[in-house]
């Protein structure tokens, strides 16, 4: 059975999420103030990218992130929305 029979490059995946305290620099102790998290902007990316996948993934199998390099150039406050779209460019065997 090949695990990326029907994953082609050009998937694309959203996720969106509001900013509360929950999700802030100073709750994920990565700042020191109350803006959305880079941490959690990560987590929001990887968020999307699953979605692309994980429909057509076999029973039992997920993905893995391996490698982030990101700039957070823009503070967003509570109460803004931040979303993130990932497209699938390629795929490296089972990588």
């Amino acid at each position: 059975m090949s695990l990326t029979g029907n994953i082609k490059p050009g998937l694309v995946g959203t996720a969106q999420v509001e900013v509360s305290e929950q999700n802030t620099a100073i709750t994920y102790g990565s700042g020191g103030i109350n803006v959305y998290a880079t941490p959690a902007m990560i987590g929001l990316m990887e968020k999307a990218a699953l979605s692309s996948v994980e429909p057509l993934l076999p029973e039992g199998y997920s993905t893995v992130g391996i490698k982030v390099n990101v700039e957070h150039v823009a503070a967003t406050p509570i109460g803004g929305k931040v979303r993130a779209h990932t497209e699938l460019l390629e795929i490296d065997g089972l990588r």
